[in-house]
C-alpha cells in the first residue's frame, strides 16, 4: 500500500527511525547552535547518526546477499 508522502511528512506517526532521528537533530541544532558547546555536542551526534546509517546499510546488504 502506498501512502501519500505528505500524510507521511506531516505524521511523525508513519517516520521511519532514521526521519525521527533527523528531526530530532534539526530542533537540536536550532537551539543549541548558537554555543561553541552546543555546536561540538551537535556534530558529535550527526557522526553517531552517519555512522548508524552505515551499520544499518551494510546489515542491510548483509540480509539481501543472503
Amino acid at each position: 500500500m502506498h501512502m501519500d508522502t505528505s500524510v507521511r511528512q506531516h505524521n511523525p506517526a508513519f517516520w521511519t527511525t532514521a526521519e525521527r532521528l533527523h528531526e530530532v537533530f534539526n530542533q537540536l541544532e536550532r537551539q543549541m547552535s548558537a554555543s561553541p558547546r552546543g555546536l561540538a555536542v551537535l556534530r558529535q551526534v550527526q557522526a553517531l547518526e552517519a555512522e548508524l546509517e552505515a551499520e544499518v546499510m551494510h546489515r542491510s546488504r548483509r540480509v539481501h546477499a543472503a
